[in-house]
């Protein structure tokens, strides 16, 4: 939660050119806030005690939830933050006690995983140009950006493990596997060359950080 509100705050600052600009950008993301909170999520808490049934929820209550799911997206898009943030944001009020979030999971976590999820994993590969990368500089570049995000994650994780009581074996453990870097890592990598932040050779030196340290953990 802590990294997309982040994500947020960064995509307002690079798409506004003035601080007064990106000042209004995080007025207008705060009222979309406390409207979410305060009117949406009561709304699918009744949806919640209407519409769903025995079987289920019924389809008119699915086509409800994915209109106020495209529109807050597009006001979080003309917003200047991201459609992402609006869908993430829609998904964190979905009331987990009217067994809302568990009968969408049913109906489209299948075709999510099986489908949605490898196109973005090749969309995000098709963008991917290793022969950017093609100067001992930029080979030296990506290997301490390696180096810096297993200190921050692998390290990060393993000591806070380690003060809270863990072996160094079992903390360690941990930190290989919170060292992994998966789909969060490429949304964020993806909006930033969208928006021109970073450019397509830092992105591809961010994603061979992913890969490496990922598949890092089996051997580790």
């Amino acid at each position: 939660v802590t990294a997309w509100c982040l994500l947020a705050l960064v995509v307002a600052v690079a798409n506004n050119q003035s601080i007064a600009s990106a000042s209004w950008t995080t007025v207008l993301a705060l009222v979309f806030i406390l409207v979410m909170v305060f009117l949406v999520r009561p709304l699918l808490r009744i949806l919640g005690t209407r519409f769903v049934g025995q079987k289920g929820l019924m389809p008119s209550a699915v086509a409800l939830i994915f209109l106020l799911l495209f529109a807050s997206s597009a006001l979080t898009e003309l917003i200047g933050i991201h459609a992402l943030f609006g869908a993430f944001f829609f998904g964190a009020m979905l009331p987990k006690e009217a067994k809302i979030a568990k009968f969408l999971v049913e109906r489209l976590e299948t075709v999510t995983v099986v489908l949605f999820l490898p196109l973005f994993f090749a969309y995000s590969g098709l963008r991917t140009q290793i022969g950017l990368v093609n100067q001992v500089d930029e080979w030296l570049v990506t290997g301490i950006l390696i180096l810096i995000a297993t200190l921050g994650k692998f390290g990060g994780s393993a000591v806070a493990a380690r003060l809270t009581g863990l072996r160094w074996s079992e903390a360690s453990v941990i930190g290989i596997l919170m060292n992994t870097r998966g789909l969060m890592e490429l949304v964020v990598l993806n909006i930033g060359l969208d928006l021109g932040v970073i450019s397509p050779t830092v992105f591809t030196m961010l994603v061979l950080m992913a890969l490496v340290t990922t598949i890092a953990t089996t051997p580790a």
